[in-house]
């Protein structure tokens, strides 16, 4: 897409099927399960579009005191489990946004910015915050099962062969059980 579009494209003759503006910055990559795309804004919109013909389902505003000039969106991507949509955002919460309705199932703040796209594996988010913490929190309750202090971290986790990677500015590339 462009700055503000999403695109939709024929994959065989390369021909526009849809295209959708959310009238602020796509920060997100697009999140496609089943029926529905997923993506988020600059600004802290969520959207839910319908595949075929990108007609809007939902719409969730991270924030809906802010004003326009208030960047509290999001700067990650999202991640998809059971039903259940996870976002870090800018503000430094992690949400959880029930994926058929755009609701919101529960949030945790951490104290900074979230730029880190989550892992869901065994019953746990897993994610890091520009607060110097990786955590593991319960997909069902968003309560803490576990954080570990690694300095801030950016990127995203990798899981493999039942491991947890992640890499913090202090240098270190930290691995999780």
């Amino acid at each position: 897409g462009s700055r503000t579009q999403l695109w939709a494209f024929n994959l065989s003759d390369g021909h526009i099927l849809w295209s959708f503006d959310t009238s602020d910055r796509i920060t997100s990559a697009a999140l496609v399960e089943a029926d529905t795309v997923y993506i988020a804004t600059w600004r802290g919109r969520i959207f839910a579009l319908n595949r075929a013909n990108g007609t809007q389902r939902w719409a969730y505003s991270l924030n809906l005191k802010s004003n326009k000039n208030v960047v509290d969106g999001v700067g990650g991507s999202m991640a998809l489990a059971d039903g259940r949509l996870y976002v870090g955002d800018y503000r430094g919460l992690i949400l959880c946004i029930d994926a058929l309705r755009g609701t919101m199932i529960w949030s945790y703040a951490t104290a900074a910015q979230i730029l880190a796209t989550p892992v869901i594996a065994s019953g746990r988010v897993y994610i890091g915050s520009d607060d110097g913490n990786f955590y593991a929190l319960n997909t069902h309750t968003g309560r803490p099962a576990w954080h570990y202090s690694t300095g801030e971290i950016r990127s995203s986790a990798s899981l493999a062969n039942g491991h947890l990677f992640v890499g913090s500015l202090n240098g270190v590339v930290y691995a999780f059980e």
